[in-house]
């Protein structure tokens, strides 16, 4: 399970930096999640319409970056 571990390790080291977990100090933590992206099947399925997800001022938020990162962090598991 580890080798899926899509963290890149980054919770172990959470952990081991913050062993009492929350609260954490909010001057030295950023958390950027995104609820529901999907990643899309391809970068030209991402490009189409783009224009329209760039930036979505009801959620205040880059849908297009989310699938974006998404992407790029997913497609290594498409085997």
């Amino acid at each position: 399970l580890a080798a899926l571990d899509q963290t890149r390790g980054l919770l172990t080291y959470i952990n081991d930096k913050f062993p009492s977990g929350f609260p954490l100090d909010p001057g030295v933590v950023t958390c950027v999640i995104g609820k529901g992206t999907r990643a899309p099947e391809s970068v030209s399925a991402l490009l189409e319409g783009w224009t329209e997800r760039v930036w979505d001022t009801e959620l205040s938020r880059s849908p297009l970056l989310e699938e974006l990162v998404a992407l790029s962090s997913y497609s290594g598991l498409r085997l």
